[in-house]
């Protein structure tokens, strides 16, 4: 027994037996999370090879990743559906796609909760207007 604050903290240990320790495999939650992780750097899109990812933006205007979410001041042309020229967004599994786009000029956020509060003003504007000036260029 454990005492936490105000809490009490009981730890009753299981008895693994040949059939439960058969499922234990905590390298392969390891492996998921690691590759998830690299393919956010540098992942594949339907522009072929790795052509997507935080390794692909020019480092000028990388804001910020957390977890899947790349966060730049620059639209990447991998990001848009692959309909537009240099898009590179097929719409399969895995993918990195845009979630949410904003123009104009903001400070850049220097808190996890100031990127929240723009990420979230992006999410809810939507993506129509980056892809009405993707089909202005091409």
């Amino acid at each position: 027994m454990l005492r936490q604050g105000n809490l009490w903290i009981y730890r009753i240990p299981s008895r693994p037996n040949d059939r439960t320790r058969s499922f234990y495999h905590p390298e392969l939650a390891a492996q998921v999370w690691g590759r998830a992780r690299a393919r956010v750097l540098h992942g594949p899109s339907s522009l072929g090879g790795y052509t997507s990812g935080a390794l692909t933006v020019d480092p000028s205007t990388l804001i910020g990743i957390q977890g899947d979410a790349i966060y730049t001041t620059k639209l990447p042309a991998w990001s848009l559906p692959d309909r537009f020229i240099g898009g590179g967004d097929d719409g399969k599994t895995g993918r990195l796609r845009l979630q949410g786009y904003l123009n104009g000029s903001f400070i850049t956020p220097e808190t996890l909760r100031q990127r929240d509060a723009l990420k979230a003003r992006a999410e809810r504007a939507g993506i129509a207007k980056a892809l009405e000036q993707a089909e202005e260029k091409g």
